[in-house]
């Protein structure tokens, strides 16, 4: 969903647990300091509500891509053509890695539970994600390999 740091994590589930949202236990770990593990309370489960049925917000994007595709106008777009391959190449594998994770976990459609099938839509929002990337991608390729061509 979003990168964090297990710093940040950590420190929002002590927050969480400071006004009682959660409480957790302490797991004895072999050669290892302690493991707590989290469960979420009536409070917390109350929490979770009122932010659940406010609006999403639909973050603006911030792409560095773009940026670095408009430093074209005034460089050159060679390295911005070898930084759009690799996108391309990158989102394949990570396209493939999504199939076969869709397939092995989800592809039994009849027999999966409520969380499998709304794990299988985050998974498949990401799946509609890259493959929008790399349509971009592709045209972006294309449009600067004829840039480069008729320079």
């Amino acid at each position: 969903m979003w990168k964090a740091s297990h710093q940040q994590v950590y420190r929002e589930l002590n927050k969480l647990a400071e006004r009682g949202a959660v409480t957790y236990r302490l797991e004895p770990q072999v050669g290892k300091p302690d493991k707590k593990v989290y469960t979420i309370t009536p409070v917390g489960t109350e929490v979770l509500e009122a932010w659940f049925i406010k609006a999403p917000k639909l973050a603006p994007p911030r792409d560095e891509y773009v940026a670095r595709l408009l430093s074209c106008e005034v460089l050159d777009p060679a390295p911005m053509l070898e930084h759009v391959n690799n996108l391309i190449a990158e989102s394949q594998q990570l396209l493939n890695h999504y199939a076969l994770l869709e397939l092995r976990e989800y592809g039994q459609d009849a027999q999966l539970t409520q969380k499998q099938r709304l794990m299988r839509l985050a998974l498949r929002r990401s799946i509609h994600q890259r493959r929008a990337w790399m349509a971009w991608a592709q045209e972006v390729r294309d449009e600067l390999t004829m840039l480069a061509t008729s320079a």
